[in-house]
């Protein structure tokens, strides 16, 4: 037996299995607060339960305890940082921070990078994603640019979707696709009545209805983060 295969028969042993559960449990949720980021999602019931949760001082629940999904959370923000140097010496402005006071709260934000003529995010996406957003852009994505560029006096708004696929497929350059548009007042106003609505049943201790249509198995509410508590066939207690 050789010196080196000595050395790695007797090495300790490293539980692989262990790592990859406590990966799981990294899920890396922020505290709650009023986000241009989350206005989009397509459940007021679900910000409404995050909103008590906090008040509670609830743990906020993880959104998925998929470890391909957080890993690719933390892909895209790195390829955001990247791509945010890169902005940077070019002369942009990048991580700037954008801020709504309406109905007694105050909606913050941080926009990847920022001009006076455009506010531009980043996002890094797998592949339904990337399908669906070939015609228009994620409504999501969108209310939270759009609300930068409002905020940021920016006239226009862009959103650039780099293709996760091709970053690893041996591509020489990612495949990207880039939405872009006017910035719009309105758009803004619903993401700022989104969470006035919030802080409404926030204060009265209410829920919304449900989206209409909801079902367990389906959309919303079966990638939902509180969907134990809130599928459709259950009754609050």
């Amino acid at each position: 037996m050789t010196a080196a295969a000595e050395v790695r028969t007797s090495a300790p042993a490293i539980d692989v299995d262990a790592i990859l559960a406590k990966a799981r449990t990294l899920t890396g949720a922020q505290p709650f607060r009023y986000r241009f980021s989350s206005a989009g999602e397509p459940c007021l019931r679900a910000l409404v339960y995050d909103a008590q949760d906090a008040d509670d001082g609830k743990e906020p629940p993880a959104e998925s305890r998929k470890l391909s999904h957080l890993l690719s959370a933390v892909c895209g923000t790195a390829v955001g940082a990247h791509l945010e140097k890169a902005a940077a010496l070019l002369g942009y402005e990048t991580q700037k921070a954008h801020e709504f006071s309406t109905g007694g709260i105050v909606i913050r934000g941080s926009s990847d990078i920022a001009a006076p003529g455009c506010v531009l995010d980043l996002k890094l996406v797998g592949e339904k994603k990337w399908e669906r957003v070939q015609k228009e852009p994620d409504l999501k994505h969108l209310m939270q640019v759009n609300g930068y560029a409002v905020q940021n006096d920016s006239p226009r708004w862009a959103l650039l979707y780099l293709r996760g696929l091709t970053i690893f497929d041996g591509s020489e350059e990612p495949e990207t696709l880039l939405h872009e548009g006017a910035a719009s007042i309105e758009l803004a106003q619903v993401l700022c009545g989104i969470w006035e609505d919030v802080e409404q049943h926030r204060k009265l201790r209410t829920l919304p209805e449900r989206v209409f249509g909801a079902k367990p198995d389906g959309w919303p509410c079966a990638w939902c983060r509180h969907l134990e508590r809130c599928a459709p066939e259950r009754e609050e207690e």
